[in-house]
């Protein structure tokens, strides 16, 4: 099994300093919500093109850690 999740640091930057969740179904208007989850989307595809650099330059077996 591979875990990758988010620094604190990555995560502080977001919208609201936080990862969406259920409980902003409650906490904001539609609109709201949605405005907000996609712009966590976006900063997220940071994250998505740093793992596939990791994956095609081999090196993410040096990143690996045992859990």
């Amino acid at each position: 099994m591979v875990l990758i999740a988010p620094s604190a640091e990555f995560v502080q930057q977001l919208p609201y300093g936080k990862i969406p969740d259920r409980k902003d179904f409650y906490r904001f208007t539609d609109d709201e919500r949605i405005r907000y989850w996609r712009a966590v989307a976006k900063v997220s595809e940071r994250l998505g093109e740093a793992l596939w650099e990791l994956i095609d330059s081999g090196r993410i077996s040096r990143l690996a850690k045992p859990l």
